[in-house]
């Protein structure tokens, strides 16, 4: 048993009757995530051109690289991601944005972050997402915060002011 520090290599044997192998393992630190990063058992059906984005709040500082966004089906069309602060119960200004995704299948879609910021412990965050298509991010439909806003897909508005909500759901959206 490694516990929970990071470490090793470590040399694990398992035996099973008169079979037993031997192999060499490194333990790494768990990942730190903010979002949901479950699938939701409900669809989110979004408009071609909505920039949705969804309240969460950090559990623990870090930087993170990548977002994920779950898909109940592929889209055609170009997609982004984004994380903006939180002003007052609504989106404010833009921290940080992913790369652009096109087609994206359904599932779980990895972005990644084109720039570092610091999420703090205990603050509130909007993740958002954005398409020049119609797409339909998995959720749950009670929970969560979620606001939203008709805007030709381009560059990110910074700040974010005029969206609409809030909503119950929660998606399946999260940073890491």
């Amino acid at each position: 048993t490694a516990g929970s520090t990071a470490g090793g290599p470590y040399t694990v044997t398992a035996t099973s009757s008169s079979t037993s192998g031997t192999a060499n393992i490194s333990v790494t630190a768990g990942i730190n995530i903010f979002g949901n990063n479950l699938v939701g058992t409900a669809n989110d059906v979004s408009g071609a051109n909505d920039l949705n984005c969804w309240r969460f709040q950090a559990t623990s500082s870090f930087t993170p690289n990548n977002m994920s966004i779950n898909l109940a089906n592929a889209v055609t069309g170009r997609m982004k991601l984004a994380i903006y602060a939180d002003n007052n119960g609504s989106p404010g200004a833009l921290l940080m944005t992913t790369n652009e995704v096109t087609n994206p299948a359904s599932g779980w879609v990895r972005f990644t972050l084109t720039s570092g910021y610091a999420i703090t412990s205990g603050n509130y965050y909007w993740l958002a997402a954005w398409c020049n298509s119609g797409y339909t991010p998995k959720c749950q439909t009670t929970g969560g915060t979620a606001r939203y806003i008709t805007r030709t897909y381009g560059t990110w508005p910074n700040p974010l002011n005029g969206t609409i909500g809030p909503y119950s759901t929660k998606d399946s959206i999260y940073a890491y």
